[in-house]
């Protein structure tokens, strides 16, 4: 959870310190009824420190610095391979180091193909065993399974969910998540909020792409849409099983219906190339605009829209934050986050 219903002293008023208990559990002193100082947790850790969920892309491991205040890191990524089976699943590199007590992630992702996903999600062919055989060993290296399949066809959703609960048979007490789309109604599809919660232990809301490589130009999550996402993922997702996806990326568009992910760093070395100013979008998300025969729009995320994010979901009390993905972030959002500014945001609103 994000915060404790039962403040103990006021957290606004001393964000850092209540950042510091929050993130690292520690112990205080409190008094008993005589006034004697006695020892305690401020609160269960599970119930008060949000999980923090950092995906690493396989390629880029410098990304992770072990800086991060990252409780769980997520390696993307193994995928489904043409003879529909698993490929590129394997350990951490020996050069990531990883605390103690960090768990760790293996996704599996099949983005695109309706027909794979198909194949490997029924029954009635040997691919689903020999999957979800492939997948249990590979997971000995890791604390949890994610899976990340977004393009199952409708006719397979039955087909979905008994996948889902023979894969959580067979990895046991490791932690199996399931990414599933942002949503703001009900759609009849594989992606039934209620439905892989009941199977799975973790539900990952991809609260992003808003606008995506191939729409117009627009914000990768704004507030409203975040605002409708979560209202809606709340209501069908137990809270101690939801994470809500947050974009650390920007998108340039540099023709209609076209673009590219941008990283934070890039945004900067644009700015300084171009000399453009930052400007904002009537609902105040950031963007850049130059070009005239060729006009560019890059629409990014900061500090301040990201922090934002973690205040909005942070009321709803959900279990904590994923964040795609590291190494593309803001300089100062680490510091900004540890600093207790999102945490004394959501005090606040309560």
């Amino acid at each position: 959870m994000f915060l404790t219903h039962k403040r103990i002293f006021d957290i606004s008023c001393i964000p850092a310190l209540a950042a510091a208990i929050l993130l690292t559990g520690i112990t205080v002193l409190s008094a008993d009824d005589s006034g004697m100082a006695i020892p305690s947790k401020v609160l269960d850790t599970q119930r008060t420190r949000p999980e923090m969920w950092g995906y690493l892309v396989e390629g880029i491991e410098g990304a992770y610095t072990g800086k991060e205040p990252i409780t769980d890191l997520c390696y993307f990524s193994a995928t489904i391979n043409r003879k529909d089976e698993l490929a590129g699943a394997k350990p951490l590199p020996s050069s990531v180091i990883v605390a103690p007590g960090i768990k760790k992630h293996m996704v599996v992702a099949e983005l695109s193909s309706r027909i794979r996903e198909h194949l490997v999600l029924s029954p009635n062919y040997q691919y689903r065993e020999k999957l979800i055989d492939a997948i249990a060993a590979e997971s000995v290296n890791y604390d949890g399974v994610q899976i990340d399949f977004e393009a199952i066809p409708d006719d397979s959703c039955s087909d979905y969910l008994s996948f889902l609960k023979e894969l959580k048979t067979r990895i046991g007490e490791k932690t199996l998540s399931v990414a599933v789309p942002a949503r703001e109604q009900y759609a009849a599809d594989a992606y039934n909020y209620e439905a892989l919660s009941a199977i799975a232990d973790r539900i990952i809301v991809m609260a992003y792409d808003e606008h995506w490589n191939k729409s117009a130009p627009g914000p990768i999550a704004s507030a409203g849409f975040c605002e409708k996402v979560i209202a809606y993922a709340s209501a069908h997702i137990p809270k101690e099983k939801l994470v809500m996806g947050i974009p650390l990326y920007g998108r340039l568009w540099k023709r209609p219906r076209y673009s590219r992910e941008i990283s934070y760093a890039e945004v900067k070395a644009i700015e300084k190339q171009i000399r453009t100013i930052e400007k904002k979008d009537l609902s105040g998300y950031p963007r850049l605009e130059w070009g005239k025969k060729r006009k560019n729009i890059l629409y990014f995320e900061n500090s301040e829209t990201i922090t934002r994010k973690i205040s909005l979901y942070g009321k709803y009390n959900v279990q904590g934050y994923a964040f795609w993905r590291l190494g593309e972030e803001p300089f100062d959002l680490w510091n900004i986050y540890l600093s207790g500014k999102a945490l004394a945001n959501t005090a606040q609103s309560r």
